[in-house]
């Protein structure tokens, strides 16, 4: 594929649905204009068009005959590709990180494969001390159960590779920092969630960060001052950002002085932002 190449997620989900699905591309291919002045890219839509046609008659032929239509149907893949971009206007989208107007809003970032900083949360909490919860994490993350797990990982490696790797989980388990939210249930009542997140830039394989993610996550964080917790991969799910780390009350750009949000038929300035929590490439390296 000749040119530069991004990814395009828009908030919201309105691209997952067969109705919408082209729209969303309409409205990605004119914002990308907007923004680059560019005469010379491209839209990919995850799904070929005819594919998306059959899924709207499918869903239309249901409707008419009374009938509900799957989740599968509804759920589209909401990724779109930028692509044949000069290396110039590669920069000026990858820069502009989240585009917001009036007609669309969508977060772009570079197609290779990463991993999030976000490990896990931890529910139910009786306390809103993040430093004594983090004392415990980090207790648990470097006692001789996870130490045994890390050994048990790397046996196999060289000798160079095997120190290698761990001194770069050390590393990782070291950055660990946490985030308390502010979650309440029923009737207001408050039940803070912890979310914890380490920088995953350190372990530089897929097959690694996902094993040490769900090792970590199913420790058990106990300690006599706030009790035994649950901890949880994916405990939200942001209908804005798709984010998994928050509700959608608390979507982090919420709190960026102008913002309207998506679909908000205010005028909405173009602001950029960043969200570093979930970011975290992969590169080639060692196995776990």
């Amino acid at each position: 594929m000749e040119g530069e190449t991004l990814l395009a997620i828009p908030f919201e989900s309105d691209a997952e649905t067969t109705e919408l699905h082209n729209d969303t591309c309409n409205r990605i291919y004119n914002a990308v204009g907007e923004i680059t002045h560019a005469k010379n890219y491209r839209i990919a839509s995850p799904m070929k068009r005819e594919d998306i046609q059959a899924l709207i008659l499918a869903n239309q032929r249901n409707q008419g005959a009374g009938k509900k239509r799957k989740r599968s149907d509804e759920c589209l893949p909401g990724t779109f590709l930028i692509h044949s971009l000069s290396q110039v206007h590669y920069q000026m989208l990858l820069q502009q990180t989240v585009w917001a107007s009036q007609t669309i809003t969508f977060q772009i970032i570079p197609p290779e494969m990463t991993c999030p900083s976000f490990l896990f949360a931890i529910k139910g909490l009786h306390t809103n001390s993040e430093d004594l919860i983090e004392k415990c994490i980090r207790d648990t993350w470097n006692d001789d159960i996870t130490t045994q797990f890390i050994q048990n990982g790397v046996a196999p490696m060289g000798k160079k590779e095997r120190d290698n790797a761990i001194c770069s989980i050390q590393k990782f388990k070291d950055s660990m920092w946490t985030e308390l939210l502010d979650t309440k249930g029923e009737g207001g009542i408050q039940k803070p969630t912890l979310n914890v997140y380490a920088n995953s830039e350190l372990i530089n394989d897929s097959n690694a960060w996902s094993n040490i993610r769900t090792h970590l996550a199913g420790r058990s964080y106990h300690n006599s001052k706030f009790g035994h917790r649950q901890n949880t991969i994916t405990p939200n799910h942001c209908s804005l950002c798709h984010g998994v780390d928050h509700p959608r009350g608390l979507w982090p750009f919420l709190e960026i002085d102008g913002w309207k949000g998506p679909g908000d038929t205010n005028t909405i300035p173009q602001r950029t932002g960043r969200y570093p929590r979930n970011s975290g490439r992969f590169a080639p390296g060692f196995r776990f």
